[in-house]
C-alpha cells in the first residue's frame, strides 16, 4: 500500500511532467545551481513541491531544475525553501535570466545554452579580440574551434569600443541578464587529466 505522502509526491511529479528521473549527468552540467540565490522577476510559471518521500533519489531543488531543463522556453529557475511562501517548497520558472540575489531563502540555477541573447557571462576570461563584423556567430565559431574554450561572451559594437568584441571563457562563469551582450556555452565531453 502506498503511503499518502508518496501518493502525493508521486501525483506531483504527473501532474509536472517529470517523467525520467533522475536527473541526468548531462543534465547537471548544463546547469549552474547557486545555493543561497534567489533570481526574482521573469516568472513564467510556479508550482508547489511536496516533501518527497523517504528513500527518494531526486532532491526537490532536482525536480524544480529537472522541470526547467525540460522546457524549451525555461532559462532560469528559482526553488523556495518549505517555510518561505507555504509550507511547501515553491518552484519559479523564468523566461529570461534575472540577476542574482544573495538569499539564504532560495536555490536558483541558470539553463546553459549554446545561444544565450540579452545574457553577459563576465569572468574566466582566457582571449579576447575585436571582430571585424558584428555577427555573434563568429564569436560563437571562434569558442567551437578552439578545444579550451568552453563559453564565449559576444559584446555589442559601441559597449567596449566602436567594434564588436568577443570573450573566450576556459571556464563557464554565471550569467547575467544584460542588453549588452550575447553568450553561449559550448557543451563537450569534460576533460580528463
Amino acid at each position: 500500500m502506498t503511503s499518502r505522502p508518496s501518493a502525493i509526491f508521486c501525483a506531483a511529479l504527473s501532474i509536472i511532467g517529470l517523467s525520467s528521473l533522475p536527473v541526468s549527468a548531462d543534465t547537471a552540467q548544463q546547469q549552474a545551481i547557486q545555493t543561497n540565490t534567489d533570481r526574482p522577476g521573469f516568472d513564467k510559471r510556479n508550482f508547489d513541491i511536496p516533501p518527497p518521500p523517504p528513500g527518494t533519489i531526486i532532491s526537490a531543488v532536482g525536480i524544480c531544475q529537472s522541470t526547467c531543463q525540460r522546457e524549451g522556453d525555461c532559462l532560469a529557475w528559482t526553488f523556495v525553501n518549505p517555510g518561505v511562501q507555504g509550507p511547501n517548497a515553491r518552484c519559479w520558472l523564468k523566461t529570461a535570466i534575472p540577476s542574482a540575489r544573495q538569499n539564504s531563502c532560495c536555490t536558483s540555477g541558470v539553463v546553459m545554452q549554446e545561444l544565450e541573447r540579452k545574457t553577459d557571462r563576465p569572468g574566466n576570461d582566457y582571449k579576447n579580440f575585436n571582430l571585424s563584423v558584428a555577427d555573434f556567430n563568429q564569436c560563437r565559431a571562434a569558442c567551437r574551434g578552439d578545444n579550451q574554450c568552453q563559453a564565449w561572451t559576444y559584446v555589442n559594437p559601441g559597449v567596449q569600443g566602436p567594434s564588436a568584441r568577443c570573450w573566450l571563457k576556459n571556464a563557464v562563469p554565471a550569467a547575467h541578464a544584460s542588453d549588452c551582450c550575447t553568450s553561449g556555452v559550448i557543451n563537450r565531453p569534460p576533460v580528463i587529466h
